[in-house]
């Protein structure tokens, strides 16, 4: 009886060892935030001069399967609210091409142009957009769609745009660089 204990006693050591090696690893997941996206596709025709030969940037992130992988380097922290995507596209007599950053979000409110971020409650994501006030939860979007004429680079074009906010809902953050 007095072998019996102390082998119990190393035993539930062991134990226990080995599961704090081995539960962390399988545990552990990454630190995931909300995702708010803007897309905003401006498509122009030409209605008086020539059309453009401009390209812009490629874009710096891309989601799949709830991961986020960016070349940026984006500052995370505890007081991280949501990370803010910002995608731009032109196509047509405008030129061609997409731009996009990532911004986190520590304070709200949070402005980005016409984007007006009011509340983040769990998930779920209190906003105006253009003056469309809309409270999205994940997997949801609002969309406004615009089409006026605009004089870019001495052109005068017909533009529509189309400004869509996503909330993308929990992604994970992996900088590729």
């Amino acid at each position: 009886m007095r072998l019996l204990v102390p082998v119990v006693f190393l035993a539930v050591i062991l134990f226990a060892l080995l599961a704090m090696k081995t539960l962390p690893n399988e545990s552990v997941s990454p630190q995931t935030y909300l995702f708010i996206e803007t897309q905003k596709h401006k498509n122009g025709t030409i209605i008086n001069g020539t059309p453009s030969t401009l390209f812009i940037d490629a874009p710096t992130y891309d989601l799949r399967d709830s991961t986020l992988k960016t070349v940026e380097k984006i500052e995370l922290n505890s007081s991280t609210k949501a990370i803010y995507g910002n995608k731009f596209q032109i196509s047509g007599d405008i030129g061609s091409g997409i731009s996009s950053r990532l911004y986190p979000i520590i304070d709200l409110p949070y402005n980005y142009g016409e984007i007006n971020i009011f509340k983040i409650d769990g998930d779920n994501v209190t906003l105006n957009c253009y003056g469309k006030n809309a409270t999205l939860i994940p997997g949801n979007s609002c969309r406004r769609k615009m089409t006026q004429p605009e004089t870019i680079g001495g052109r005068l074009l017909n533009v529509t745009t189309t400004v869509t906010v996503y909330n993308r809902g929990k992604v994970a953050v992996k900088v590729q660089r």
